[in-house]
């Protein structure tokens, strides 16, 4: 038996409760993007071809079970050019998925530091790398091919072979789709030279990599740039705080937006067994155990609470709410 509980917004009358419902999470995204814009505001610190959005510290938090979820949300929300704040690793950390932003940055910004990356990435030695760079001051004729090979190269032939592939992938971006297809190219090349290098598996991060990227609504050249830059938002101040649940505890925000509250991904395969049953497999997770952790989500919220779920397949908790919780989306 669970007794009923009421959810009191602590600064007391003006907080609200309400429900996101979207088609995708990719939907949901948008719907977030669109509350948090209106009171967002141009850092100073921005680069004039790169507008960074902030909000006032500690205003606004999203929160989702699984930090995949949170690597979504976080591309989402970059499109948008708003800062955010991952406390645990995100995906765009790892060395995978910063060599194919590397090599995106490269094509889609013309970035001299971005092809200096991919280009030692693919192996090439650091002084064809210095002497490629050095002789065209063009970057965009390099990855065209159409700049010649500078004489004196230690492997003019490899050198030849990595701009024919650029130029490849720049014939290939201007076809329908061209982005996702580029992506998928630019995580192949990855995955190979890492392979070369013996690093250790890089598939599930690059598919990973793919999927998120693909997510995007548009081929953003300064997403490229902003996800890769993480060492610029090392610090919260400003930013939209992404948490996992289990993460959130303790925390406390103005506004809360927790995700992807579906059937799959919350209660998700937890067990439905009385507490204590033998049943339970050690680590195993169970509903009860779950609807805790979203009773923790909710009350990291101070005024404003968002829950979004989507229209197919809403989670159990959700039913368990108020009928009357305004709905948006």
């Amino acid at each position: 038996h669970r007794n009923k509980k009421t959810l009191v917004p602590r600064k007391g009358p003006g907080g609200s409760v309400k429900r996101i419902v979207a088609g995708s999470l990719e939907d949901t995204c948008g719907v977030v993007a669109e509350l948090i814009l209106p009171v967002a505001f141009e850092l100073e610190d921005s680069a004039d071809s790169n507008r960074r959005l902030g909000v006032t510290s500690g205003t606004w938090a999203v929160l989702a079970r699984t930090n995949f979820l949170l690597d979504t949300i976080e591309s989402f929300l970059v499109a948008e050019n708003i800062k955010t704040f991952r406390a645990s690793g995100s995906i765009w950390d790892t060395q995978p998925a910063q060599a194919a932003l590397q090599a995106l940055r490269a094509l889609y910004c013309n970035d001299r530091v971005g092809l200096d990356f991919a280009m030692h990435h693919a192996r090439l030695s650091s002084a064809d790398v210095a002497k490629v760079l050095e002789s065209c001051p063009s970057i965009e004729s390099l990855l065209r091919g159409t700049s010649p090979i500078v004489n004196g190269l230690e492997a003019p032939k490899d050198v030849a072979a990595f701009f024919n592939e650029t130029a490849q992938w720049l014939q290939i971006a201007t076809e329908e789709r061209g982005f996702a297809k580029v992506v998928d190219l630019v995580c192949r090349f990855v995955h190979r030279n890492l392979e070369a290098k013996r690093r250790q598996p890089s598939e599930p991060i690059l598919e990973a990599v793919r999927s998120r990227l693909g997510r995007i609504p548009r081929p953003p050249a300064a997403s490229m740039t902003l996800l890769m830059g993480r060492a610029s938002r090392k610090t919260s101040d400003n930013a939209v705080m992404l948490y996992t649940m289990h993460g959130s505890k303790g925390l406390e925000f103005e506004n809360v937006v927790i995700a992807g509250m579906d059937s799959a991904v919350i209660p998700g395969d937890a067990v439905d067994f009385p507490p204590g049953s033998p049943l339970i497999q050690p680590g195993q997770s169970t509903v009860q155990s779950e609807r805790r952790l979203f009773y923790v989500a909710m009350t990291r919220a101070k005024r404003n609470l968002y829950i979004a779920h989507s229209f197919a397949s809403p989670s159990l908790f959700i039913a368990e709410l108020p009928d009357h919780m305004p709905t948006i989306g």
